[in-house]
C-alpha cells in the first residue's frame, strides 16, 4: 500500500507539473499575440507586426466622414467588436460599460537604448557593450563596420484603455443613455489622455546615419533632435448602441468602432499608431440580471434548450457569474479535461489473472456491471418523481434497457467459456499472447482496459457461431448484427478488436482450421493500414510463440493487401528478372514495409526475392528470423494468411481478379510449394494439383476501422461490393464453405450510426459501450487532469497566410526561449512546479514539434513556402533553430511518413528531428505519438468529426494545445469563434450525419460492371474472365441471363423497396445490354471487362478501385 501511495503521488505530481508549465506557456503565448503583459515599452518592435488579434484599424478620411459601413470595412481589419445582451424592460439598476484595448505612440529612444539595440543586432566578435562601442569608434573609414548605416530604433509606448474608458454608464433605471452622450464621455477622456501624452509623443524620422554617429552620445542627441518632432495624437473611438424591444424585454447591441483618421502615408511610419489592438467590450451591473438568450443549435433529449447570457460579434463571449459581467474575448479558451478508462478493476483484469482465474475475474466485472445497472434504475425512478419530460424518460429507459442487454451479452460470453473447453483455451492463449514479451524492452501492458475485455467476451458467441451453430447447447441470434465499437480517440479500440482477432486465430487452430483467412481488417485509407501493420504483425509473432506449444500447427501469418500504390499486385517473370539486378537499397525501397523486427526490436530488416517459392521475404539480419508477412497480392491469394490488413478500395478486386475467390477458400488445386490456385496446374512450377480439403475457409471476422470515413461515393460503392461478398459467402460459394461472417466496426466520431451501418451492410447495428445520460461504466472524465487547451483567434494585420505563419512562428519562438532560462524556472516554481531545471526542459521539449493542419493541398504548399522563408528568416534573426519541415498527406509516400515518425520517436532532442509537420486529413487517424502536443488549424475543418479526429492527435499523453486560426471571411468560421466555448462543450452532439446512400440513383451504373464480372468469375468460374467462354455457356444453357439477373437483384438487396425497384429496372436493362454484347462481340481475344466497356450505359469496365469515379452521384444525408 505504501508503494502504491508513492506511485500515485509521483503520478499526480507529474500531472501537476505539466499543467503548470502548459498553462504558463498558454498565458505567455496569448500575451505575445495580443501585446499583453505588464511591460508597456516596445523597443525594436512595431505593434502591427507583433500583435495579431482584435485589431480595430483607423479609418481613411473619406471613411471617417461617411456613414459607418460594416461590410465596407470588414476585409481591411476587424470592422468592430460588439456584444448583445437582453434585460427586462424598465429593469431598475445601472449597467456600466468598460472599453478595452491597446493604443501605441512613439517615443524618442535614449542613447543607451539605441546603443543596446545596435550591440544586440551586430554582436561583432562577441564583444561586450563597452568593447563594442570602442571598436565602432575606432573603426577606420575603409573598415566594413564604418560602412554600416542605421536608423533610430523603433520605440513605442503602450496605453491600455481599461484604465481610462471604464465605468461608463449606458443604462440607468429604465433608460438607455443616449449614444451621443456616451461618445462625448469617451471623447473627453481620450482628449485628456492625448493632452497628457503630447510631451512624450514624437514622430521619428527613418533617416539613416553611419553607425559611428550612434556611439557618440552628443552627436546622437544632436541627430535625434533634428530628426524628430512632436506627434499630434488624433485617436477617436466611438460606441454605437442599438436597442430593440420585444415581449417586454430589451435586446441591446453595443458596437465598439475606431474612428481615428488614418495618417497620411508620408508620416504614418514615423508617427503614432492609429490602430487599436486587442480591442474589447464588457458590461456589468450590480443589480440587473442579464436574461438568457436561447440557441437552437443543440437539441438533445437530455439537454434543456441551451442558453447563454450574451453574444459577441467578431469575437467570443465570456460571462462571469460572480461579478455579473459580460465581456468579449479575442482569444476564447476551452479547457478539455481528460477522458480516462475506469481503472477500479485493473488489478482484476490483468492478463495474469485472466490466465489463472478467468471465470472468477470476469464474474467480478459482471457484478460491477449489475450494481451499476441498479444505480441507473434508481436514478430513473428519481427522474420519474422529478417529473422529467416524456422524451427524457423514454430516452433514459431505452438506454437502461440497452445496457441491460449489454450485460446479458457479456454474461453469455462467460457462460460460453464455462461450457466450451476449446473456447476457454483460445481465450487463455489470447491473454498469454498479449502478456508476452518478445524482447526485454518491448512495451507491453499489464492487462486489458475494462471496456476492451467486456467487448471481447461479448463477441465470443458470434465468433464461434460457424463451429457450434448446430450444437444443442449453443444459441446466438446476433451474428447478423454489426457491433460498433464507439469509443473516443486514443482509448484503445484497436487493441479491443485485435483481441477478438487473436482469439479467433487460436480458436480456428484448436478446432481444426489449418489454413485459410480468419480475419479481415479494412481501413478507408492506405496510410491508416500501414500505421497498424507493425502493431498487428507484432501480435501475430507473439501468438506464434504459443501456437508452437500446441502442436504441429501451421503458423499464423499476416497479409498486407493494399494494392500497387504501396505494394506490387504480382511479381511477373519479367519483374523477377528486373529486380534481380536491384541493389539491396533499391530492393528495400521498393518492397520493404516493416522497419522494426517484431522478434528482437532491431531496425535490421532486409528484403529479398525467394525465387524458389516466388515470394518477397522480410528477414531480420540481427536475429535471422523471417517475418510471417505477405505483401504481394498474388502471394496473399496463394498462401491465405491468417489475418489480412487491407483497404476498402481492394473490394474492387472481386470484379477484376479471378484469384479473389481464393481468399474464401474457393480453389481448384493446392501446390505444397506455391500454395493455392484457381487452376488444376500450379502457375509457378506447372505441377498438376488437386483441391485440398479445407475446414471453414471463409474468414470469421470482417472488421471495418474508422467507419465514419466510409462515406459519400466510397461508402455507396463499398455498400454494393459488401453486399456481393455477403451474398457470395452465404449462397454462391460451394455449400460446404457457406458461412455467416461476423461484422465489427470501430469509430471515435459518428452520428446516426444505425442508418450508416444499414446503408453500408444492410444490417442492424448495436453500439458499444452503451451510454446513459452521456456516461458509461467503462470511462470517466478526470476533472483534475487537463487533456487539451483549445484556443481560437483570428489574426489580422496582413494576409491569412502571413497571419498563420506568424502565429506558428511566434509559438516556436516562445518555446525555444524557455529552455535553460533560470528566470523562467523561478517563475514556474513560484506557480507550484516541483522539479529541477532539467525536468522543466524535458516538459518544454514535449511542445517543440508543431503540426499545421490544412483543408486543401494548395494551402499546404503556400504556407509551407511562407514558413520555409519568412518563418525561418524570423527564427534565424532571433538566433533560434530553424524549421525542419515534413509533410503527412495523401500525397506522401507511406515509407517517408514512417521514417518521419520513427525519427521523432527515437530522438529525445526534437530540435534534431522534423519539427514542423504540414498535415491534411491523412494525419487524423491512427497517428499516435506522445511528442505531438500542439496543432494549428488553418481555418476550421469542413466537418466536426474530422476536426475532433485531427485535434485528437495532440494531448494524448500530456496536456496539448489546439490553436484554431479563424478565417473571418468564412461565415462558418465566424460562427465557431462566436460560440467557441459552447461549441466545444457540445461538439460530440454536433457531429454531422455521415453522407452515405446505398440507393444513390447513378451509383449502380458504376458498380454493376464489377458485380456482373464478379458474379461470373467468382461465382461461376475463373474461366469466365474470357468472353468466349461466357458466350459458349449462354448458348449451351450452363448460364442463363435470367439467373444472372436474379442473383444481382439479391446481391443489391432490392427486396421490393421503392429504391430497390428502380435498381431492379437498371439491372434488367443493363444485363440485357451486356448479354447482347457477349452474343454479338465475344471472341477469343476480348475479356469480360472489354465487353462491359462496350455495352454498359457508362461504357466502363469493372472498377479498379472504389475511388474510380467517372459518374457524378447524388448523395444525401441518412
Amino acid at each position: 500500500m505504501i508503494r502504491l501511495f508513492w506511485i500515485e503521488r509521483i503520478y499526480m505530481s507529474a500531472i501537476k507539473n505539466y499543467q503548470i508549465v502548459s498553462q504558463y506557456i498558454l498565458d505567455k503565448y496569448i500575451e505575445k499575440i495580443s501585446c499583453g503583459g505588464s511591460s508597456n515599452l516596445y523597443l525594436n518592435q512595431i505593434p502591427k507586426e507583433v500583435s495579431l488579434i482584435g485589431m480595430l484599424s483607423g479609418e481613411n478620411q473619406d471613411e471617417y466622414l461617411s456613414k459607418y459601413d460594416e461590410e465596407k470595412l470588414k476585409f481591411k481589419s476587424l470592422p468592430s467588436i460588439g456584444l448583445q445582451f437582453r434585460i427586462q424592460e424598465n429593469a431598475q439598476g445601472i449597467i456600466y460599460l468598460n472599453l478595452d484595448g491597446n493604443l501605441f505612440y512613439r517615443e524618442k529612444p535614449n542613447f543607451e537604448e539605441q546603443l543596446n539595440y545596435l550591440h544586440n543586432k551586430y554582436k561583432i566578435s562577441h564583444r561586450d557593450l563597452f568593447e563594442f562601442t570602442d571598436f565602432v569608434k575606432a573603426a577606420k573609414s575603409e573598415h566594413p563596420v564604418a560602412q554600416i548605416r542605421e536608423q533610430f530604433v523603433d520605440k513605442y509606448r503602450k496605453i491600455n484603455l481599461k484604465d481610462i474608458l471604464s465605468d461608463i454608464i449606458i443604462y440607468d433605471n429604465g433608460n438607455f443613455i443616449a449614444e451621443d452622450k456616451i461618445n462625448q464621455i469617451i471623447s473627453s477622456r481620450l482628449s485628456e489622455l492625448m493632452s497628457n501624452l503630447q510631451v512624450e509623443s514624437h514622430m521619428i524620422s527613418k533617416a539613416q546615419f553611419p553607425i559611428q554617429d550612434y556611439v557618440d552620445e552628443d552627436l546622437y542627441n544632436v541627430n535625434l533632435k533634428s530628426h524628430s518632432q512632436k506627434s499630434f495624437l488624433n485617436w477617436s473611438l466611438e460606441i454605437k448602441i442599438n436597442v430593440h424591444n420585444k415581449e417586454n424585454q430589451n435586446l441591446c447591441r453595443v458596437q465598439f468602432i475606431n474612428r481615428t483618421p488614418r495618417l497620411n502615408k508620408k508620416i504614418a511610419d514615423f508617427s503614432h499608431d492609429t490602430t487599436l489592438y486587442n480591442a474589447g467590450i464588457s458590461v456589468f451591473s450590480d443589480n440587473i440580471n442579464f436574461e438568457n438568450l436561447k440557441l437552437n443549435m443543440i437539441k438533445h433529449d437530455y439537454i434543456d434548450p441551451v442558453s447563454i447570457k450574451g453574444l459577441a460579434e467578431n469575437s467570443s463571449i465570456n460571462y462571469n457569474q460572480i461579478t455579473n459581467t459580460l465581456s468579449t474575448t479575442n482569444v476564447p479558451v476551452f479547457i478539455q479535461k481528460r477522458l480516462k478508462t475506469n481503472d477500479s478493476l485493473d488489478s482484476t483484469i490483468t492478463f495474469v489473472n485472466l490466465i489463472n482465474r478467468p471465470i472468477e475475474s470476469l464474474h467480478t466485472i459482471l457484478d460491477v456491471m449489475r450494481s451499476t445497472l441498479a444505480s441507473y434504475q434508481k436514478d430513473y425512478d428519481k427522474d420519474i418523481i422529478l417529473r422529467k419530460s416524456k422524451a427524457y424518460l423514454q430516452k433514459e429507459e431505452s438506454e437502461i434497457e440497452s445496457f441491460r442487454q449489454e450485460i446479458k451479452k457479456f454474461e453469455s460470453g462467460i457462460e460460453l467459456l464455462k461450457r466450451k473447453h476449446d473456447v476457454l483455451n483460445a481465450f487463455l492463449y489470447m491473454n498469454k499472447t498479449f502478456n508476452h514479451k518478445m524482447y526485454q524492452n518491448q512495451q507491453t501492458f499489464k492487462g486489458w482496459k475494462l471496456f476492451q475485455i467486456v467487448f471481447i467476451v461479448s463477441q465470443l458467441n458470434e465468433i464461434v457461431y460457424s463451429e457450434y451453430k448446430d450444437s444443442p447447447d449453443y444459441s446466438s441470434n446476433d451474428i447478423d448484427v454489426v457491433d460498433l465499437l464507439y469509443f473516443p480517440t486514443g482509448g484503445g479500440k484497436t487493441e479491443a478488436f485485435i483481441g477478438c482477432v487473436v482469439f479467433t486465430l487460436f480458436f480456428d487452430r484448436i478446432r481444426g482450421k489449418e489454413q485459410g483467412v480468419s480475419a479481415l481488417i479494412k481501413y478507408p485509407l492506405r496510410l491508416l493500414s500501414v500505421q497498424q501493420l507493425d502493431r498487428v504483425l507484432t501480435i501475430v509473432v507473439k501468438a506464434n510463440e504459443f501456437l508452437k506449444s500446441l502442436g504441429n500447427y501451421n503458423m499464423f501469418s499476416l497479409g498486407y493487401y493494399v494494392g500497387s500504390q504501396n505494394t506490387e499486385n504480382t511479381i511477373y517473370t519479367e519483374t523477377a528478372k528486373k529486380i534481380e539486378s536491384f541493389t539491396k537499397e533499391d530492393f528495400n525501397n521498393k518492397f520493404k514495409v516493416i522497419d522494426v523486427c517484431p522478434y528482437c526490436g532491431e531496425m535490421t530488416i532486409q528484403t529479398h526475392f525467394d525465387k524458389s517459392n516466388w515470394k518477397i521475404i522480410h528477414e531480420c539480419t540481427t536475429c535471422s528470423n523471417q517475418l510471417p508477412i505477405y505483401t504481394i497480392d498474388d502471394e496473399i491469394y496463394r498462401y491465405l494468411p491468417s489475418v489480412i490488413i487491407g483497404t476498402v478500395d481492394k473490394l474492387a478486386m472481386l470484379g477484376t481478379s479471378p484469384k479473389y475467390k481464393l481468399l474464401y477458400g474457393d480453389h481448384q488445386g493446392f501446390c505444397t510449394k506455391h500454395g493455392f490456385t484457381t487452376k488444376n496446374k500450379c502457375e509457378r512450377c506447372g505441377t498438376e494439383v488437386s483441391p485440398k480439403n479445407l475446414k471453414d475457409p471463409i474468414y470469421t471476422l470482417s472488421i471495418q476501422d474508422e467507419l465514419h470515413l466510409v462515406r459519400e461515393s466510397l461508402g455507396t460503392f463499398a455498400s454494393h461490393y459488401e453486399s456481393f461478398l455477403n451474398y457470395y459467402s452465404r449462397s454462391l460459394i460451394q455449400k460446404t464453405y457457406q458461412k455467416k461472417i461476423k461484422y465489427i466496426a470501430a469509430t471515435a466520431t459518428i452520428s446516426n450510426f444505425e442508418e450508416h451501418v444499414l446503408n453500408l451492410y444492410s444490417k442492424y447495428a448495436r453500439s458499444f459501450p452503451v451510454n446513459i445520460k452521456g456516461k458509461n461504466v467503462y470511462s470517466f472524465i478526470d476533472e483534475h487532469d487537463i487533456s487539451r487547451y483549445i484556443i481560437g483567434f483570428a489574426p489580422y494585420g496582413g494576409s491569412m497566410i502571413e497571419g498563420i505563419q506568424k502565429s506558428v512562428t511566434y509559438f516556436r519562438e516562445l518555446i525555444s526561449t524557455l529552455f535553460d532560462d533560470p528566470k523562467i524556472y523561478e517563475e514556474v516554481s513560484k506557480l507550484g512546479f516541483e522539479g529541477d531545471i532539467k525536468q522543466l526542459n524535458d516538459i518544454i521539449m514535449k511542445y517543440y514539434i508543431e503540426i499545421v493542419y490544412h483543408n486543401s493541398k494548395s494551402d499546404t504548399r503556400e504556407l509551407a513556402s511562407a514558413l520555409q522563408n519568412q518563418g525561418n528568416n524570423y527564427l534565424h534573426s532571433k538566433g533560434l533553430n530553424e524549421y525542419e519541415i515534413s509533410e503527412i498527406s495523401g500525397d506522401s509516400d507511406f515509407k517517408d511518413i514512417k521514417s518521419v515518425i520513427y525519427r521523432i520517436q527515437k530522438e529525445a532532442d526534437k530540435k534534431l528531428t522534423p519539427n514542423l509537420i504540414m498535415a491534411t486529413s491523412s494525419i487524423s487517424h491512427g497517428v499516435d505519438e506522445s511528442s505531438f502536443n500542439q496543432i494549428f488549424f488553418y481555418g476550421m475543418p469542413n466537418n466536426t468529426a474530422e476536426y475532433i479526429q485531427a485535434y485528437s492527435r495532440v494531448g494524448r499523453t500530456y496536456p496539448g494545445f489546439v490553436m484554431d486560426i479563424i478565417r473571418l471571411v468564412r461565415d462558418r468560421d465566424k460562427s465557431y469563434l462566436k460560440n467557441f466555448v459552447l461549441f466545444h462543450e457540445y461538439k460530440d452532439k454536433l457531429v454531422e450525419p455521415v453522407p452515405i446512400n446505398k440507393w444513390a440513383k447513378k451509383a449502380i451504373y458504376s458498380t454493376i460492371p464489377g458485380l456482373f464480372s464478379g458474379l461470373l468469375i467468382q461465382g461461376y468460374g475463373s474461366e469466365f474472365y474470357h468472353s468466349k467462354n461466357i458466350k459458349d455457356a449462354f448458348l449451351d444453357g450452363r448460364i442463363s441471363k435470367d439467373e444472372l439477373k436474379k442473383h444481382l437483384i439479391h446481391i443489391y438487396g432490392c427486396n421490393n423497396l421503392p429504391a430497390g425497384n428502380e435498381y431492379s429496372k437498371v439491372i434488367d436493362s443493363e444485363v440485357d445490354k451486356i448479354y447482347q454484347g457477349i452474343i454479338n462481340l465475344a471472341d477469343g481475344k476480348l475479356s469480360i471487362s472489354d465487353i462491359l466497356k462496350l455495352t454498359t450505359t457508362i461504357q466502363h469496365g469493372p472498377m479498379s478501385s472504389l475511388r474510380d469515379i467517372d459518374v457524378m452521384l447524388e448523395m444525401g444525408l441518412s
